[in-house]
């Protein structure tokens, strides 16, 4: 790669990496109202939460960290989450973290370097993650959208 060339790759990964943390925002507000219509945690208190998990997701995050995003007590928040959402706050957390893996693969950013990002502690606890709810390795995944694979049947 030339000199002239580096800045513009550089840039290009910085897009790449803001335009997947937008996607991530917007799906994730999406599935927000459209699960807190029948819930008891009311609608902005969830945005909270998923404003919380957005600006903090590369970091180790705990129920009393949602809880006091949403104003409630860790044992309150965590029933009233299940209640809302029908999963654990722990269970939504590793979804959104997944989730944010998912759009990362898009950018040419290394493996480890997303799971450090998306909050995973290694890139073997994202593998597993990842694995566990798309049934495909995120190196595959990436290959497979990049078309350099054939996808699985």
């Amino acid at each position: 790669m030339h000199e002239t060339e580096m800045p513009a790759q550089a840039y290009i990964d910085h897009l790449s990496w803001a335009l997947a943390a937008h996607l991530v925002r917007i799906c994730c507000k999406k599935q927000v109202s459209q699960n807190s219509v029948s819930g008891k945690i009311p609608a902005e208190r969830l945005r909270a939460i998923d404003d919380y998990i957005d600006a903090h997701l590369a970091f180790d995050i705990g129920v009393r960290d949602l809880a006091k995003a949403a104003g409630y007590s860790p044992i309150y928040f965590s029933r009233l989450f299940r209640e809302t959402m029908g999963i654990p706050p722990y269970q939504y957390l590793l979804e959104k973290r997944v989730a944010a893996v998912r759009n990362a693969l898009f950018s040419s950013a290394q493996l480890a370097d997303i799971a450090l990002v998306t909050g995973f502690c290694n890139q073997e606890h994202m593998t597993r993650a990842f694995r566990k709810h798309h049934k495909i390795t995120p190196g595959r995944y990436r290959r497979e959208q990049a078309g350099l694979v054939a996808p699985k049947d």
